[in-house]
């Protein structure tokens, strides 16, 4: 059997920027959905932290492995979006888009990744009882961002 805690670094399907060098078991999980999706958690190499990726946080890199999901769509459309972010950036327009890469392998199955430290608006909305507002005011405390900048990011992204 092969040991997957530790391999030669090898390319991420998903984006062949990130190295990876083995996988973390105790922070591999299984989601409480209808299809069972895996979160894998894999280690990457010194290189890729060097790179300073958005996608790696703490020399870890998440993905979601999906079986049963046609994530074709998906993956065209983040696609799309990427490219329209790219070409609006081209001419100063930053809508602050963080767009996730997404690799369908068959029409039955995929990969997805995951955006760290990212929260859902439905979250964001339960744990600050409706107030969009206080969730920003404690995003401006914790990143010592004046408010009005993080304000101004969040109209951005709408």
């Amino acid at each position: 059997m092969f040991d997957m805690t530790s391999f030669d670094p090898t390319p991420m399907p998903l984006d062949p920027e990130v190295q990876v060098c083995g996988i973390i078991p105790s922070k591999c999980s299984v989601f409480p959905s209808a299809m069972c999706p895996l979160k894998l958690t894999f280690k990457v190499t010194q290189h890729t932290k060097d790179l300073e990726l958005p996608s790696v946080d703490e020399g870890l890199y998440n993905v979601m492995y999906k079986v049963g999901d046609d994530v074709r769509q998906d993956q065209l459309v983040l696609q799309m979006i990427d490219l329209m972010d790219f070409l609006l950036k081209k001419i100063n327009y930053d809508f602050k888009f963080t767009v996730y890469k997404v690799l369908a392998f068959t029409p039955d199955d995929g990969l997805v990744e995951f955006v760290p430290r990212c929260k859902t608006i439905s979250d964001i909305l339960h744990k600050y009882n409706s107030k969009i507002d206080r969730f920003l005011t404690q995003c401006s405390l914790e990143t010592q961002t004046p408010y009005e900048t993080v304000f101004e990011s969040y109209l951005d992204s709408c």
